[in-house]
């Protein structure tokens, strides 16, 4: 899909950056950031500061052998104004088939060029959101994880 940028019309991006662990893998954690919601992901550079306190778990996801793909907003989604307070990847886009659909794109390209099969989701606050609409709209399709959760399936796949 294209919007609109100045009267010129320009493709839709949907960036996410993926970790890879050392040892080959077919699960991945799509996770969805928190306040504003939105990653404005324009480089690898800006992995870290997406993390949260998803960073201090990253080397435990890596241990368990659980690639981590941190999944920004669709460009058409940054809103008016790229800073917070966000105007647009709100709840009517995440509980959108729009939304379900571009996830489900961005798992397709993963299993296509990763062999990831296996998708769990989570979201932290406002990425919530996403995760509970993405397993409405995606069912079976991916798992939804909570943050207690995670830690105790990484533990168990350590």
């Amino acid at each position: 899909r294209t919007m609109s940028n100045g009267g010129n019309a320009v493709a839709v991006v949907q960036r996410a950056i993926l970790t890879m662990p050392v040892a080959p893998t077919d699960t991945a954690l799509l996770y969805f950031r928190g306040n504003p919601g939105y990653m404005l992901l324009k480089s690898l550079q800006d992995k870290q500061r997406n993390l949260g306190w998803l960073g201090k778990g990253e080397a435990q996801l890596m241990q368990a052998g659980i690639a981590l793909v941190q999944v920004d907003c669709p460009t058409d989604q940054w809103g008016d104004s790229p800073r917070p307070p966000a105007t647009k990847c709100l709840g009517d886009y995440r509980s959108a088939q729009q939304h379900a659909d571009d996830v489900r794109r961005l798992m397709a390209q993963l299993k296509t060029q990763y062999g990831l099969k296996n998708f769990y989701v989570l979201g932290h606050s406002i990425g919530t959101i996403s995760s509970r609409w993405l397993a409405i709209n995606l069912g079976k399709e991916l798992k939804i994880l909570s943050k207690h959760c995670l830690m105790r399936y990484m533990q168990k796949r350590a």
